[in-house]
């Protein structure tokens, strides 16, 4: 293009365009937990809608994105004593602490407590969402509610090996360690049932079957 400069002579210019693109837009679809946040641009969102923001592409023009966000609820969780366990709300996975401690094993939606102390639980609901609650076992431990009046017995009460466990009729047996955890468990069909405890390690158990209870020390 010619144009004319202030001194009335002709002048030259050369113009080099370049074309970057053209501004796009696109849709996306998140879903969060209730009580959760999500960053959109300068945007925090907490709420179930459909949200638009203005970002810039790889070319360096506006791109629209359009958010379909879905906000799932947190589930309730409640706690409750059945006989000697504590249950709680039903879901996908569980995981159950002592004061605060997680307690290895723990992942069934009822456990038996054998100490005092405030227990709670993680439940992961349908949505994957998770929720929580809390119990206090205080002044009243759960060994109160066990009984042993001769329907369980165990030889010998001190071992490094194997035991002998004998009761009236065919029934769960679990074995406990001083905290809590399930470390054995299994039916048995049959009134004897020889257990090898020596991989549990030296300590103090407790043996439960049918609201009944022994103790026994791993030596």
């Amino acid at each position: 293009e010619v144009f004319q400069s202030e001194y009335g002579c002709d002048s030259t210019v050369t113009l080099t365009l370049s074309v970057n693109g053209f501004p796009n837009s696109s849709s996306i679809s998140e879903t969060i937990c209730q009580g959760d946040q999500y960053q959109f641009g300068s945007q925090v969102i907490f709420q179930t809608g459909t949200y638009t923001g203005t970002f810039q592409n790889y070319s360096g023009c506006d791109s629209v994105v359009t958010l379909n966000m879905n906000v799932y609820a947190t589930p309730f969780v409640t706690i409750s004593q059945v006989g000697i366990d504590l249950s709680c709300s039903f879901g996908q996975s569980y995981q159950w602490y002592l004061d605060g401690n997680v307690l290895n094993g723990a992942t069934n939606q009822t456990y038996t407590p054998l100490v005092d102390g405030t227990y709670s639980v993680d439940i992961v609901a349908n949505n994957g969402c998770v929720g929580y609650a809390e119990f206090d076992m205080i002044g009243v431990s759960i060994f109160e509610n066990l009984k042993n009046d001769n329907e369980l017995k165990v030889f010998p009460n001190h071992t490094k090996g194997l035991i002998e466990v004998q009761f009236r009729r065919p029934s769960l047996i679990k074995i406990y360690n001083s905290i809590g955890e399930v470390v054995y468990s299994d039916f048995s069909k049959d009134k004897i049932k020889i257990i090898n405890v020596k991989s549990l390690g030296k300590g103090i158990y407790y043996i439960v079957s049918d609201n009944n209870i022994e103790k026994l020390i791993i030596i």
